[in-house]
């Protein structure tokens, strides 16, 4: 695992706002999430019945945020 994962604080306003707004979009998709299970399996979630699902991946390549 060469993963690195750091924390920082974000003291502007403006900062925090788009931090929350990436971390909902990537919460939202239903298109490549899987959600771990107690027992250590993985589900992976499917959009409500009738909707599309949601691709954060492709949203944030086609607009900027």
């Amino acid at each position: 695992d060469r993963r690195v994962e750091t924390l920082f604080p974000l003291r502007e306003a403006q900062h925090r706002q788009k931090v929350r707004r990436l971390l909902d979009l990537q919460l939202s998709d239903t298109a490549n999430a899987w959600e771990l299970n107690a027992d250590g399996s993985y589900t992976r979630l499917r959009p409500e019945e009738g909707n599309a699902p949601l691709d954060s991946q492709a949203l944030l390549l086609e607009e900027p945020f």
